[in-house]
């Protein structure tokens, strides 16, 4: 069971090199240990990072015990699953630095995370 991911949409400069920056974004745990589903990269390897995370949402939990009542039905809402995506965007910026473009759902630890290793001062 896991809760819905925070939305975010925010754009801001981080002071190091883009390929520095791309790095650290594909550091975590949840990307090492597979708790993300799929990651996509842009073909230049630097510029395009898109993450995406499947999981059974707690409606559907909750629903699966009176659903046994009614015969198998319960059995099948355990099949459905929730998609959230998330897609960071890089450039280098003209004054040094990277520009980063954050957009989508991300779920909590991965929330700290950026606001950790990328410095994110905005973001709740």
């Amino acid at each position: 069971m896991a809760a819905p991911g925070e939305l975010i949409d925010i754009m801001t400069m981080v002071p190091r090199p883009r390929q520095d920056v791309y790095e650290q974004l594909l550091t975590p745990a949840e990307v090492r240990d597979g708790i993300l589903d799929r990651i996509e990269v842009d073909a230049d390897g630097s510029s395009l990072i898109m993450i995406e995370r499947k999981y059974l949402p707690t409606w559907a939990i909750v629903c699966v015990f009176p659903g046994l009542l009614f015969g198998f039905f319960g059995l099948f809402l355990l099949l459905v699953r929730t998609t959230e995506q998330c897609t960071f965007r890089l450039a280098d910026h003209h004054e040094g630095g990277t520009l980063l473009q954050i957009s989508g759902r991300v779920n909590k630890k991965y929330l700290l995370f950026l606001q950790q290793v990328v410095d994110l001062r905005g973001m709740r």
